[in-house]
Protein backbone atom coordinates (compact mmCIF):
# COMPACT_ATOMS: atom_id res chain seq x y z
CA UNK A 1 0.00 0.00 0.00
CA UNK A 2 1.35 3.32 -1.08
CA UNK A 3 1.44 5.68 2.38
CA UNK A 4 -0.39 8.46 0.79
CA UNK A 5 -3.70 6.38 -0.60
CA UNK A 6 -5.13 6.39 2.78
CA UNK A 7 -8.73 7.48 1.11
CA UNK A 8 -9.45 3.59 0.87
CA UNK A 9 -8.17 3.01 4.00
CA UNK A 10 -10.13 4.93 7.00
CA UNK A 11 -13.69 4.37 8.14
CA UNK A 12 -16.24 6.44 10.39
CA UNK A 13 -16.84 4.44 13.47
CA UNK A 14 -19.96 4.77 15.88
CA UNK A 15 -19.31 4.96 19.28
CA UNK A 16 -21.36 3.46 21.70
CA UNK A 17 -22.88 5.38 24.62
CA UNK A 18 -19.89 4.55 27.18
CA UNK A 19 -17.16 3.79 24.55
CA UNK A 20 -16.30 0.30 26.37
CA UNK A 21 -12.51 0.24 24.85
CA UNK A 22 -10.58 -2.78 25.42
CA UNK A 23 -13.29 -5.24 27.05
CA UNK A 24 -12.41 -7.87 24.17
CA UNK A 25 -9.16 -9.07 26.54
CA UNK A 26 -7.12 -8.73 23.21
CA UNK A 27 -4.22 -5.97 25.10
CA UNK A 28 -1.79 -8.97 24.99
CA UNK A 29 -2.20 -10.04 21.46
CA UNK A 30 -2.16 -6.40 20.22
CA UNK A 31 0.66 -5.70 22.45
CA UNK A 32 2.34 -8.71 21.20
CA UNK A 33 1.74 -8.37 17.38
CA UNK A 34 2.55 -4.35 17.38
CA UNK A 35 4.81 -3.20 19.90
CA UNK A 36 8.22 -4.22 18.03
CA UNK A 37 7.29 -2.84 14.60
CA UNK A 38 5.73 0.49 16.20
CA UNK A 39 8.85 0.80 18.34
CA UNK A 40 10.80 0.18 14.83
CA UNK A 41 8.93 3.21 13.02
CA UNK A 42 9.62 5.39 16.00
CA UNK A 43 13.36 5.51 16.17
CA UNK A 44 13.59 5.46 12.05
CA UNK A 45 10.82 8.65 12.16
CA UNK A 46 12.98 9.70 15.26
CA UNK A 47 15.86 9.72 12.55
CA UNK A 48 14.17 11.39 9.41
CA UNK A 49 13.68 14.05 11.94
CA UNK A 50 17.20 13.75 12.70
CA UNK A 51 17.90 14.15 8.85
CA UNK A 52 15.36 17.23 8.40
CA UNK A 53 17.31 18.80 11.01
CA UNK A 54 20.32 18.49 9.68
CA UNK A 55 19.70 19.52 6.34
CA UNK A 56 18.03 22.63 7.70
CA UNK A 57 21.10 23.76 9.52
CA UNK A 58 23.54 22.77 6.50
CA UNK A 59 21.19 25.21 4.17
CA UNK A 60 22.79 28.01 6.91
CA UNK A 61 26.29 26.55 7.73
CA UNK A 62 27.67 23.72 5.94
CA UNK A 63 30.54 22.61 9.08
CA UNK A 64 28.09 23.60 12.02
CA UNK A 65 24.52 22.66 12.97
CA UNK A 66 24.26 24.80 16.23
CA UNK A 67 22.79 27.90 14.37
CA UNK A 68 20.30 25.91 12.16
CA UNK A 69 19.65 23.88 15.73
CA UNK A 70 18.53 27.34 17.12
CA UNK A 71 16.13 27.52 14.35
CA UNK A 72 14.50 24.10 14.15
CA UNK A 73 14.54 23.09 17.66
CA UNK A 74 11.47 24.62 18.93
CA UNK A 75 9.44 23.28 15.58
CA UNK A 76 6.53 21.36 15.17
CA UNK A 77 7.64 18.72 12.62
CA UNK A 78 5.04 19.51 10.11
CA UNK A 79 6.51 23.51 10.24
CA UNK A 80 10.11 21.82 10.02
CA UNK A 81 8.60 20.48 6.49
CA UNK A 82 7.56 23.59 5.50
CA UNK A 83 11.09 25.41 6.30
CA UNK A 84 13.15 22.96 4.39
CA UNK A 85 10.74 23.18 1.51
CA UNK A 86 10.93 26.94 1.16
CA UNK A 87 14.70 27.10 2.46
CA UNK A 88 15.44 24.63 -0.89
CA UNK A 89 12.62 25.73 -3.00
CA UNK A 90 14.24 29.00 -2.82
CA UNK A 91 17.75 28.14 -3.49
CA UNK A 92 16.33 25.68 -6.43
CA UNK A 93 15.07 28.93 -7.88
CA UNK A 94 17.90 30.00 -8.78
CA UNK A 95 19.65 26.80 -10.29
CA UNK A 96 20.80 26.28 -13.18
CA UNK A 97 19.45 22.53 -13.30
CA UNK A 98 16.46 24.11 -11.52
CA UNK A 99 13.76 22.08 -13.41
CA UNK A 100 15.05 18.76 -12.11
CA UNK A 101 15.53 19.58 -8.82
CA UNK A 102 12.04 21.29 -8.25
CA UNK A 103 10.26 17.91 -9.21
CA UNK A 104 12.79 16.23 -6.86
CA UNK A 105 11.99 18.41 -3.78
CA UNK A 106 8.12 18.34 -4.77
CA UNK A 107 8.03 14.75 -4.50
CA UNK A 108 10.06 14.75 -1.07
CA UNK A 109 7.48 17.58 0.39
CA UNK A 110 4.80 15.11 -0.57
CA UNK A 111 6.72 12.08 0.83
CA UNK A 112 7.24 14.00 3.73
CA UNK A 113 3.71 15.28 4.58
CA UNK A 114 2.40 12.00 4.03
CA UNK A 115 5.12 10.32 6.17
CA UNK A 116 3.82 12.62 9.03
CA UNK A 117 0.28 12.02 8.62
CA UNK A 118 1.09 8.26 9.09
CA UNK A 119 3.05 9.13 12.00
CA UNK A 120 0.35 11.15 13.49
CA UNK A 121 -2.18 7.57 13.00
CA UNK A 122 0.34 5.14 14.78
CA UNK A 123 1.14 7.60 17.81
CA UNK A 124 -2.22 8.80 18.71
CA UNK A 125 -4.14 5.89 17.61
CA UNK A 126 -5.95 3.99 20.69
CA UNK A 127 -4.59 0.61 20.07
CA UNK A 128 -7.14 -0.86 22.09
CA UNK A 129 -9.81 -0.46 19.33
CA UNK A 130 -7.93 -2.43 17.01
CA UNK A 131 -10.70 -4.60 15.08
CA UNK A 132 -10.33 -7.81 12.91
CA UNK A 133 -10.15 -5.90 10.10
CA UNK A 134 -6.80 -4.47 11.35
CA UNK A 135 -8.96 -1.13 11.62
CA UNK A 136 -7.77 1.08 14.76
CA UNK A 137 -9.19 4.32 16.14
CA UNK A 138 -7.03 7.26 15.26
CA UNK A 139 -8.84 10.19 16.36
CA UNK A 140 -12.65 11.79 17.52
CA UNK A 141 -14.43 13.94 15.27
CA UNK A 142 -17.81 15.73 15.46
CA UNK A 143 -20.11 14.99 12.94
CA UNK A 144 -21.16 18.61 11.65
CA UNK A 145 -24.68 17.87 10.43
CA UNK A 146 -25.86 15.88 13.36
CA UNK A 147 -23.07 16.83 16.15
CA UNK A 148 -22.42 13.00 17.12
CA UNK A 149 -18.69 12.29 17.96
CA UNK A 150 -17.55 9.51 15.76
CA UNK A 151 -14.16 7.96 15.61
CA UNK A 152 -12.09 7.73 12.66
CA UNK A 153 -10.43 4.76 12.02
CA UNK A 154 -7.39 3.52 10.11
CA UNK A 155 -6.46 0.03 8.86
CA UNK A 156 -2.64 -0.12 9.86
CA UNK A 157 -1.06 -3.82 9.60
CA UNK A 158 2.18 -5.26 10.71
CA UNK A 159 3.12 -5.00 7.71
CA UNK A 160 2.16 -1.39 5.79
CA UNK A 161 4.40 0.16 9.03
CA UNK A 162 7.23 -2.12 7.81
CA UNK A 163 6.00 -0.49 4.12
CA UNK A 164 6.24 3.10 5.86
CA UNK A 165 9.70 2.19 7.27
CA UNK A 166 11.02 1.58 3.93
CA UNK A 167 9.98 4.55 2.68
CA UNK A 168 11.13 6.64 5.42
CA UNK A 169 14.84 5.70 4.63
CA UNK A 170 14.01 6.09 0.91
CA UNK A 171 12.78 9.92 2.24
CA UNK A 172 16.12 9.88 4.13
CA UNK A 173 18.32 9.32 0.91
CA UNK A 174 16.23 12.22 -1.06
CA UNK A 175 17.06 14.83 1.72
CA UNK A 176 20.47 13.48 1.40
CA UNK A 177 20.62 14.42 -2.06
CA UNK A 178 18.14 17.67 -2.45
CA UNK A 179 21.20 18.83 0.65
CA UNK A 180 23.77 18.15 -1.76
CA UNK A 181 22.18 18.89 -4.79
CA UNK A 182 24.95 21.01 -7.50
CA UNK A 183 22.82 24.17 -7.07
CA UNK A 184 25.07 25.88 -9.88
Amino acid sequence: MKINNWKNNIKDETIDQYDYVGLNNNEDKIIKKYSEIIGSFLIQFNNLEHELNLAISYYFIDDMVHEGYLISKNLMFRNKIELFNDLYLTKLSFSEKKDLGLKKLKHLYNDLISINTFRNYVIHANWLTLDKENYVRTKLVTDNEGGIVKGKKVKITPSVIRININKINTIINQICYIKEYPFS
